[in-house]
């Protein structure tokens, strides 16, 4: 099968699964339900309602997990899709979702989570293991820096056509994890040296410099100022809560990443298979280009 065959392929059967996405409105009227219960009944009527097969009155927990698992179907879907030559990458990309259950085994086992709580929770953020038991001790973030840094490497194997994009991808992933983990944890009063050992020590718009100079900040108010003068520094939005803050600095960076791609293609610089599969895995959904 020639290159441009494949990329055809992978073209229309990422338009199929874009038919099954929930509109804008959809969500807008999801987040307005006044209940869990109403939540769910809205969602049994839509394109999702085979993921609740089964489940009469799902708690949050459930349907959290269930709709996590469907995610995972998604994604192992749109690898076997792709090309082969880009399939490395894209595994390594999604193994973020393995990653994030390894940190619910090692930490639920730490703090002595059973064994039968432990495996409901394992699609729940570690925030909300921790949340739950109470846990304030500091835990060590290697496995989310073993993540990104693999990631680095995986987008610099990929073949030419494509590794400008993946890098650029990969690189963003990285910046955006470093920029969120440091503002985070000067939230939360972890010291310098600590900070230091989450982080990645490989970056694409920053640099090392402008690392050490955001964890030795003083204060949560001067890593936010260190940034804005920054090349991320434009696409953070006027403070409010935190969480609110972070949410917004990453969607305004993803958007802009997203139009990037666009550039890409028109100059002929990526392909379009790569172009596809990043989309669906999160990025802005933008038209994919004909």
């Amino acid at each position: 099968m020639t290159r441009v065959s494949a990329y055809s392929q992978v073209v229309v059967k990422v338009g199929v699964e874009r038919s099954y996405l929930i509109d804008r409105r959809t969500l807008q009227n999801l987040a307005e339900c006044k209940s869990s219960e109403e939540l769910i009944s809205r969602l049994k009527r839509s394109i999702y309602r085979s993921v609740l097969k089964g489940i009469e009155t799902p708690s949050a927990e459930e349907l959290q997990y269930s709709l996590k698992e469907e995610l995972i179907r998604l994604y192992r879907r749109m690898v076997d899709y792709s090309p082969e030559e880009i399939r490395s990458f894209l595994k390594d990309y999604i193994s973020k979702l393995e990653i994030e259950n390894l940190k619910a085994l090692l930490r639920g086992k730490n703090v002595g989570v059973s064994q039968r709580t432990l495996v409901k929770r394992l699609h729940l953020s570690v925030e909300d293991i921790f949340g739950r038991t109470g846990s304030t001790k500091f835990f060590d973030f290697s496995l989310d820096r073993a993540y990104y840094e693999n990631l680095l490497n995986s987008a610099e194997a990929v073949p030419w056509v494509d590794r400008e994009i993946a890098s650029s991808f990969a690189g963003t992933e990285v910046d955006l994890f470093n920029i969120v983990t440091i503002i985070r944890s000067k939230f939360l009063g972890y010291p310098s040296h600590s900070i230091y050992r989450m982080v990645t020590h490989r970056f694409y718009k920053l640099t090392e410099s402008q690392i050490r100079t955001l964890i030795s900040s003083e204060s949560l108010d001067s890593v936010l100022n260190a940034i804005k003068k920054g090349y991320y520094g434009k696409f953070l939005p006027t403070l409010g809560r935190l969480e609110e803050t972070l949410i917004k600095f990453k969607m305004a960076i993803k958007n802009f990443t997203s139009s990037a791609f666009l550039v890409f293609l028109r100059f002929g610089r990526t392909s379009i298979s790569t172009y596809s599969c990043l989309y669906l895995y999160g990025w802005k959904a933008v038209p994919v280009p004909s």
